[in-house]
């Protein structure tokens, strides 16, 4: 009994045993498998959010990318756009600076001169003239208000070239009046304004007959200054002439021009300013010099030096010459031409009397102003009002 009773418990044991060690592989298995699924689960889940990530990381690079590239295109557009702008900026700056020379520029401001004041604002500018066969260029009546609009608009220190007068020649009465009225509105701005009558010597035989005509014109006109052409050229032929219109000048109390280019003779000391014409920047650069040079060797420094345009303009009209400010030039040369005198006036030591060229006209000889760009846009500047004088514009001669 007891021995069937231990084969038994053997028996039972050994069942146990076998048990055990299935089921825990079992279970482990199970386990595994349970294990597995999840981490079939996990990497399903890792794999779904990698991917939801990876699919982030993609959306939001392609965002990045797409907001790159947005933002690529806004700086592209934004530096086109400033591109753009400052290249218009410059545009602008150029038309502007082309367009309407700055009198800022125009006017040397530290002008170190016995003179400094007349010479500080210096325009050129004429409105009347008589020739010496009689024919009259002049401003049309119409015309009179807007030149002095224009001019006391300037606020100029001297008006050069004002009016014009061969030999002899004398303003009527009617044109008189209106000359002193345009000097008055102009005076209203600057009271200190002179003004300027232009005379050839060498329309003048006599010392006795200039001094008539220059005493006639100070009973008729009120002005400063006399501007007389070729004394310099004339002092070698007839100094007496010469010596005349300045001791003349003298007594009237006014002061004296003549124009010169590089050649002043040594007589001439009573001159109180040189004009010298602009034909180009460089080429006035070397007169300048040379006039320096030689006006410091004959020791008659300082004599102010005013530069400017040229214009030859004789009783049939102006005369068509290659460095003729208004009929030899197209507008972006005259400007250009301005610009650079402008820009060289501290270092030359000289004043720009900035040209003002107003409408003179002749029956037979016609100019339309308002084909001329630059004059136009000039006079458009200084009067807001020139569209509605376009009728002002249509026949007229520029001196």
């Amino acid at each position: 009994m007891i021995k069937n009773i231990k084969k038994l418990i053997i028996i039972l044991l050994s069942l146990n045993l076998f048990f055990s060690f299935s089921y825990p592989n079992e279970s482990l298995a199970q386990q595994n498998t349970k294990k597995t699924t999840q981490k079939q689960k996990t990497n399903k889940k890792a794999g779904s959010k990698k991917q939801t990530s990876s699919k982030k990381k993609t959306n939001s690079k392609k965002k990045k990318s797409s907001k790159k590239k947005k933002t690529s295109k806004k700086s592209k557009n934004s530096r086109a756009k400033s591109s753009k702008k400052t290249q218009v900026a410059q545009e602008n700056i150029t038309t502007t600076t082309l367009k309407d020379i700055p009198l800022e520029q125009a006017y040397r401001k530290n002008s170190q001169t016995p003179l400094n004041q007349v010479f500080s604002t210096p325009i050129q500018a004429r409105v009347y003239q008589v020739n010496q066969n009689g024919s009259q260029w002049l401003l049309e009546h119409k015309n009179y208000d807007m030149a002095a609009k224009a001019i006391a608009s300037l606020k100029p220190s001297l008006v050069s070239n004002f009016v014009f007068f061969e030999k002899n020649a004398l303003p009527d009465p009617e044109t008189q009046e209106t000359l002193q009225e345009i000097r008055g509105k102009i005076r209203q701005n600057n009271p200190k304004t002179y003004f300027e009558v232009v005379l050839d010597i060498n329309n003048y035989k006599s010392p006795e007959e200039l001094v008539a005509h220059m005493r006639n014109l100070t009973q008729k006109l009120d002005f400063e200054s006399f501007f007389i052409q070729g004394l310099a050229g004339k002092l070698e032929q007839n100094p007496e002439l010469v010596f005349t219109a300045i001791s003349e000048a003298k007594a009237q109390n006014r002061l004296i021009a003549t124009n010169t280019t590089n050649n002043l003779p040594i007589g001439l000391t009573g001159i109180d300013y040189i004009y010298t014409p602009v034909k180009d920047a460089e080429l006035l650069t070397t007169n300048i010099t040379n006039l320096k040079t030689e006006l410091n060797n004959k020791k008659t420094l300082p004599i102010p030096i005013l530069a400017t345009t040229q214009n030859s303009f004789g009783s049939n009209g102006f005369v068509k010459s290659d460095h003729n400010f208004v009929t030899a030039q197209t507008p972006s040369e005259r400007r250009k031409l301005l610009l650079a005198v402008s820009k060289k006036q501290e270092e030359l030591g000289i004043n720009l009397a900035y040209p003002l060229f107003f409408p003179l006209y002749k029956s037979d000889i016609t100019y339309d102003a308002l084909r001329d760009e630059f004059m136009y846009d000039t006079l458009k500047r200084i009067i807001k009002t020139a569209d509605e004088h376009k009728s002002v514009f249509t026949k007229v001669v520029l001196d």
